[in-house]
Parts: C-alpha cells; structure tokens; sequence
C-alpha cells in the first residue's frame, strides 16, 4: 500500500489548479441552468435501511475489501446513501 500512496503523492506534485470550468470552454452551447427543486428524506419505512445503517455497511464492505476511500458521483448513489429523493434524480434501474 505505500507503494500506491508514494505514486499518488509523485502525481499529485505535478498537478496544476485549474481556475476556469474546462467542459465550458470547450462547449459550444451555454449550459442549460437546472431548475431548483426540492428534496425529500425518505423514512426507514419506505428505504429499509436508515442512512447511518447504510454508510456503516458501506465502511464494513470497504475494510472487507481493504479499501481506503470511495468515491460516489452517481447522483442516485449520493441519494440511496442518504435517503433522499427529488424529482430531478434519475430512477434507480437495479
């Protein structure tokens, strides 16, 4: 494992912050604004799990795998952990 963290920490000294959005340089259409919507918190009831219950199953299955960090973008992902929905969160096909 410190092999990996030596080659991250010589990646990482090479990296430069980057001030500007480069997707919105590179686009050729303004970015469409997304309406503001609420969201809700889902009760045990309806999601089986509290969000404490499933961040601790999340941190068991990582030591399991001896995993230091992970990384949820998924905008479903981020809404299972936390037991919340909108309506502008895609469906879960799963």
């Amino acid at each position: 494992m410190a092999v990996v963290y030596e080659n991250f920490a010589k990646v990482m000294s090479h990296l430069v912050p980057v001030k500007e959005n480069l997707i919105d340089l590179v686009s050729e259409a303004p970015k469409p604004s997304l309406p503001l919507s609420q969201t809700w918190k889902l009760t045990q009831e309806f999601t089986g799990l509290n969000s404490c219950d499933k961040i601790s199953y999340l941190r068991q299955k990582m030591k399991e795998n001896q995993c230091d960090c992970y990384v949820v973008t998924a905008l479903d992902e981020i809404a299972w952990l936390l037991n919340s929905t909108s309506p502008v969160f895609p469906p879960r096909n799963r």
